[in-house]
């Protein structure tokens, strides 16, 4: 015979016992002392948190041959047999394989049948959210006056998912997350119960990394002590949960802070080389960026972290603003590290987000035209001078649409010809101008200036993010999807279509893909789909390109509005 695992072994048999939910024992106790038994509960709360083991408790106690009217003897006959798990008039459904009407309706026929040899027949319905609408429906009436002998307890994860006819039938207990001194000292018992030594520091991580789930701390512990004896250390705890790269996770926080992009991607790069599990090497991530973010705000609270890491928060915290920390925290929070257990490009993204995110200040300091960037870029005694921009309009009695700055390929023709196209971010190598007898080098062909068909540009800028959807989930080393959502279009005509990004690890990282056959031929008939026809995919580095307009503003130009720059 097989040995009982922790769990089993050591779940709670009297209301006492119940870790973190003693307001829940607390009620149970007064009804069950002042004969106020409800004939249906529904429990609900996170995996883990004691919400079947209630429910037997609770089938225990109104059934106990010595009490009855409180905390169960633990010793009687049907005490006995619910520990034992052999009571009959304990009834467990399980309703993720009995979720049909057919089910509930044999469920209601046995209702009706009085107890074998206790005074209440208790039906236990675990994940009762897996239901169909006809079950709840047939188990409704039976749920809202069930026969005088017997008592419901509905558990569920996702109590949501239950119809308001369900939930109203019911008295309701929500069951909390175990906290981590409550799930520490049910280890510790446990340990000394078992023969096993462990620091208390070592079953605080345990717990911490169970997430409130005291089944899962259970069973980590379990593991810990099969595969590494009765004496557990950090090291072992280390090698087991993956964790580590404490160095990293500071490295890696403090690089994103500063805007520092390769030392981010270095750290990153270090991780998976060193073979750490990435998605428990984000959950440190957040941890740190929380205790940076709490610290910064002037809170106490150091998230659970180490008390020597401290100083160092709030060193980082000091070097930093609170809106670089928050841009952080929501780049980095968005990352979904389960999906992609073994790639860092989530994390590499959320890196490239938080640097290259746009702030308010930022913005403001950014040069807003390109007749600025030109500016900003000529180097000094250069002699080239630029044309003055062309005197406001007059004003007219028309109706005015504001609309921030246009990058210069969308100015006026008369403009265009007189001096050359630039990006915001691509400055334009400085040099003679054409009044000076000196031609304008020409671009190379799919440049940031140069964007081919403004019509066909402008199409496939609108369904891009049909594009994205089509490549989802496709890719040989990298998600392709995931690296066209950090790009868009920059030009396209009727052979080519060129993709900017912000980094050349980007564009590297495309172009590897698109070695494949399939990715390139998938990629080129999803943006055929928009445009119409297969054309080639080519891949450079620029900067986004602010975009103004679209089919509402056009429509309004045509009913007689004239788009004005913002500020005047």
């Amino acid at each position: 015979m097989s040995a009982q695992v922790f769990y089993r072994k050591w779940r709670p048999q009297l209301f006492a016992e119940v870790a973190g939910q003693e307001y829940i024992s607390r009620t149970l106790l007064n009804a069950l002392a002042s004969g106020r038994v409800a004939h249906a509960y529904l429990f609900c709360g996170p995996r883990g948190t004691g919400k079947t083991s209630m429910g037997r408790i609770l089938a225990k106690a109104l059934n106990c041959l010595t009490n009855g009217s409180g905390e169960p003897c633990g010793q009687c006959a049907l005490c006995t047999a619910v520990t034992e798990g052999r009571a009959m008039d304990l009834i467990e459904v399980d309703a993720a394989s009995n979720r049909g009407i057919d089910d509930i309706r044999s469920l209601r026929e046995k209702v009706n049948y009085a107890p074998n040899e206790s005074r209440y027949k208790v039906y236990i319905i675990d994940e009762v959210h897996m239901l169909s609408n006809d079950a709840f429906n047939a188990l409704l009436k039976t749920l809202e006056e069930p026969p005088p002998h017997t008592v419901f307890v509905l558990a569920t994860t996702e109590p949501h998912k239950l119809p308001a006819t369900v939930i109203s039938r019911c008295q309701r207990f929500d069951f909390r997350r175990i906290s981590l001194s409550h799930a520490s000292e049910r280890l510790a018992h446990i340990c000394q119960e078992e023969g096993v030594q462990a620091a208390p520091e070592v079953l605080a991580a345990i717990a911490r990394a169970s997430s409130g789930s005291l089944r899962d701390a259970e069973n980590m512990l379990e593991q810990l002590a099969v595969g590494y004896g009765h004496e557990l250390g950090f090291e072992q705890l280390r090698e087991f949960l993956g964790l580590g790269g404490e160095e990293q996770v500071k490295d890696l926080t403090t690089a994103a802070l500063k805007g520092d992009l390769a030392g981010g991607l270095a750290a990153i790069a270090q991780v998976a080389n060193d073979g750490l599990d990435l998605h428990q090497f984000h959950r440190q991530l957040m941890q740190y960026l929380r205790g940076v973010l709490i610290q910064k705000a002037g809170g106490a609270d150091t998230g659970d972290l180490p008390p020597e890491d401290l100083e160092g928060l709030r060193q980082v915290a000091a070097a930093t603003s609170m809106e670089h920390i928050l841009q952080a925290v929501k780049m980095f929070g968005q990352v979904d590290q389960r999906e992609a257990s073994y790639s860092t490009l989530p994390l590499e993204l959320a890196l490239v987000e938080t640097v290259s995110g746009p702030s308010e200040t930022a913005q403001r300091a950014q040069p807003e035209t390109a007749q600025e960037v030109r500016h900003a870029a000529q180097p000094p005694g250069s002699g080239r001078t630029e044309p003055a921009p062309p005197p406001p309009p007059p004003a007219a009695a028309t109706t005015e649409l504001r609309a921030p700055e246009t990058p210069a390929t969308t100015q006026p023709e008369a403009e265009a010809d007189t001096q050359p196209e630039a990006e915001v971010g691509v400055p334009i190598p400085a040099g003679p101008t054409p009044a000076e007898g000196n031609a304008v080098p020409e671009e190379p062909p799919g440049s940031v200036g140069d964007q081919g068909s403004p019509e066909m540009l402008e199409r496939l800028v609108t369904g891009w993010r049909s594009v994205i959807e089509a490549l989802k989930g496709k890719g040989h080393k990298y998600k392709v999807d995931a690296l066209l959502r950090s790009g868009e279009p920059v030009s396209a005509d009727a052979e080519t279509v060129v993709l900017g990004f912000p980094y050349q690890i980007f564009v590297d990282r495309m172009n590897e893909e698109m070695e494949n056959p399939g990715t390139r031929r998938e990629l080129e008939e999803s943006v055929g789909g928009v445009l119409g026809g297969r054309r080639q995919i080519r891949c450079m580095v620029a900067a986004k390109q602010k975009r103004t307009g679209g089919h509402l503003m056009k429509a309004a130009v045509e009913m007689g509005a004239k788009v004005v720059e913002d500020g005047g």
